[in-house]
């Protein structure tokens, strides 16, 4: 045990054995316990009497007592944070995250190594270093964080189609912008996020797929490739109607042009007939006769 002292009366014994005694005449005494650094006695003090012989001993624990460290406030501040990003600052077995731009951790005196994990697409400058707390609170300074690739950066993305005719032109549209050429390939520059793509074949030609979804995250992409085919052609019958005309008597003369037009239309009729029966064998003659009186 370490040294300890008690009072009574106006006599003091210290020492540090486990024991403490002194020669007392007959009386009433008052006792207290020292304070010995690091410890607690218990009880403190008390009253004892002698009376022509030895007092029974008194017994006083010690007990060991624990003090709180105290502890300093460490802190580190980011340059280049976007709103909304978090980021982490670990020193001494302990850590801090947040979106703030500044973070604190609290440790008591020492030395210790500390350390930022930045955001994701981020990069710290210094990313770790040492500080030394020393009963007050310190900062281990202003860390610069850096965008590893601009929020705005855009990334090629591509489409590769497949039956595409010499010459034929087509066009891919993503997000808004589009590009036509008669390339085997085309592409665009688009920002990380969500789009819906679409393909065009050249006239008379369909594509499968012709659209789609795509996520663009950091790096270019080449879309599914388009099969690019001809669209098969039908053409509709267009319906021929002939009006004839009605023949009139008296017939005009075989040499004049009213005969010659009598005689044109007396084979298109013949032709009608033939074409009427369709060539059949034993088909019947169409004949003109006039009409009585």
């Amino acid at each position: 045990m370490a040294a300890s002292s008690s009072a009574y009366g106006s006599a003091a014994v210290t020492g540090s054995s486990s024991s403490l005694s002194n020669d007392l005449p007959n009386g009433t005494y008052t006792w207290t316990a020292a304070s010995v650094a690091g410890y607690s006695p218990s009880p403190p003090s008390g009253t004892f009497k002698i009376t022509g012989s030895a007092a029974s001993p008194v017994p006083v624990v010690y007990s060991r007592v624990f003090t709180s460290v105290e502890a300093y406030t460490v802190s580190a501040s980011a340059s280049g944070l976007s709103v909304g990003d978090s980021w982490r600052f670990a020193a001494g077995g302990t850590s801090s995250s947040g979106t703030a731009s500044t973070l604190h951790l609290s440790l008591p005196s020492g030395s210790y190594t500390w350390a930022v994990t930045p955001p994701p697409g981020y990069t710290a400058t210094p990313a770790s270093g040492s500080v030394v707390v020393a009963g007050s609170a310190v900062s281990v300074g202003t860390v610069v964080l850096t965008v590893t690739y601009p929020t705005t950066a855009t990334f090629a993305v591509t489409e590769i189609p497949s039956g595409l005719p010499a010459g034929g032109s087509w066009s891919l549209s993503i997000g808004g912008t589009s590009t036509a050429g008669i390339a085997s390939s085309l592409s665009l520059s688009l920002p990380n996020g969500s789009y819906t793509w679409a393909a065009s074949p050249p006239g008379g030609y369909s594509a499968s797929p012709a659209g789609g979804i795509v996520s663009v995250n950091g790096a270019p992409i080449t879309l599914p490739t388009v099969t690019i085919t001809a669209s098969p052609i039908v053409v509709e019958p267009t319906p021929v109607t002939v009006n004839p005309t009605p023949l009139r008597w008296p017939l005009p003369p075989a040499g004049t042009l009213a005969g010659i037009e009598f005689a044109a239309a007396f084979v298109l009729l013949i032709l009608a007939a033939s074409a009427y029966s369709g060539g059949k064998k034993g088909a019947r003659s169409a004949l003109i006769r006039k009409p009585p009186g």
